[in-house]
């Protein structure tokens, strides 16, 4: 599918990355064959990153990397067009979820399912700070704690074990057992 066959699909208009406003959906296009290889949502210059990684040598998404390697092998840079414009980041995770199961996953570079890649690398991230929180036992041993220290250090633990543990429902993962370690 190229991308106009995308916008019609969509019943969009393409925009020019110059032209985004707020949150916005874009594709990634092949100019070698105007086909459509990645889906992805963003604000500001999100939509040129992906090359900028590429250029920079960093590796994120490696079918993706590979995609613009081969382009840009061909003497071309991946085109960016806009398919959704001056949204709110809901409804921006919401189209590009929809855009990615319109076009088709099996012929897109795209690691995740739209808003499920944000859940799991929230997840990963608050899973990383709650193993690098003190054990309560150990932070108390330290030094004498006042009511006030206590009461903030007990909110944080158990605020990010909340957002733990939403990410994990929200991604259909079992749940972590109620102060269960990490």
């Amino acid at each position: 599918m190229n991308v106009f066959e995308a916008a019609d699909l969509g019943g969009v208009s393409i925009l020019d990355l110059h032209q985004a406003k707020r949150y916005y959906v874009y594709v990634l296009v092949d100019p070698r064959d105007g086909s459509v290889f990645y889906v992805g949502k963003g604000k500001n210059r999100r939509g040129k990153a992906h090359f900028n990684n590429w250029r920079a040598g960093k590796v994120v998404n490696a079918d993706k990397h590979n995609r613009i390697e081969e382009i840009v092998a061909f003497g071309k840079q991946p085109s960016i067009f806009i398919i959704a414009n001056d949204l709110n980041e809901d409804m921006a995770f919401a189209i590009e979820r929809q855009a990615i199961a319109s076009i088709g996953r099996s012929i897109l570079t795209n690691g995740a399912k739209g808003r499920r890649g944000v859940l799991a690398r929230t997840l990963i991230e608050v899973t990383h700070n709650l193993r690098r929180i003190i054990h309560p036992a150990v932070w108390l041993r330290e030094r004498p704690r006042t009511p006030y220290e206590i009461d903030i250090y007990t909110r944080i633990v158990l605020s990010l074990m909340g957002v733990r543990d939403k990410c994990r429902e929200q991604l259909g993962m079992e749940p972590v057992g109620k102060h269960k370690a990490v």
